[in-house]
């Protein structure tokens, strides 16, 4: 067998493979850090300051005092957290979702391009333990996902295709072991014979 066969079969078409695994895992890590940046308590904070002047914007409020108000906030407190030097508490997002329309999917994960929600309905509040459901949605009711950083899950789907060439390079490692192993059986198997000699060609012991 062609040593320049043996060295593609065995150590170009490995490294490549070992290669490619490398930049998808790379991929990978970098949009996980994107995701965990934009989950971040900073991040959610300049989104929540981004609101509050599409608010005001939009003439929803007449300035940010009556905004702070509406909050439950102080003044000083409201500029502070404006100003970066504190952050919103969940009371103050809750309240930007619910009274201002503002879309919650945005304002806490970053998702979608629209400040404010495309539906303005909501459902009725819930007050009472007695008619809550638990019911997950089946996948044939959930609107088919994308593998886009603008779509839904793309980390997901990210992560599946990791452990899908994961997967494929353990069973390429294990074909190749046993491809070693056969060749090391070939290699030990011509050593023996090429070691031992014909019974023709012995030599008699003299007396």
């Amino acid at each position: 067998m062609p040593f320049s066969y043996l060295w593609h079969r065995f150590i170009t078409e490995p490294a490549a493979k070992l290669q490619k695994f490398c930049n998808k895992t790379k991929l990978i890590s970098e949009k996980m850090e994107l995701f965990q940046k934009l989950l971040s308590k900073d991040e959610i904070n300049n989104r929540f300051i981004m609101a509050v002047n599409a608010v005001i914007r939009h003439n929803l409020v007449p300035n940010k005092s009556a905004l702070a108000e509406s909050l439950g906030v102080k003044q000083a407190k409201f500029s502070e957290i404006l100003n970066g030097r504190m952050k919103a508490g969940t009371d103050m997002l809750a309240i930007m979702c619910d009274f201002y329309k503002v879309s919650a999917e945005w304002l806490l994960m970053s998702r979608g391009n629209n400040i404010f929600r495309e539906n303005p309905n909501l459902p009725k509040y819930w007050v009472d333990d007695d008619d809550l459901t638990s019911i997950y949605p089946s996948e044939s009711s959930m609107p088919q996902k994308t593998s886009s950083l603008s779509g839904d899950d793309p980390f997901l789907a990210l992560i599946r295709e990791k452990d899908d060439i994961i997967r494929s390079q353990a069973e390429e490692i294990g074909r190749l072991k046993e491809r070693v192993e056969q060749l090391e059986r070939e290699k030990n198997d011509y050593v023996l014979s090429s070691q031992t000699i014909p019974k023709e060609l012995e030599i008699s012991p003299t007396d």
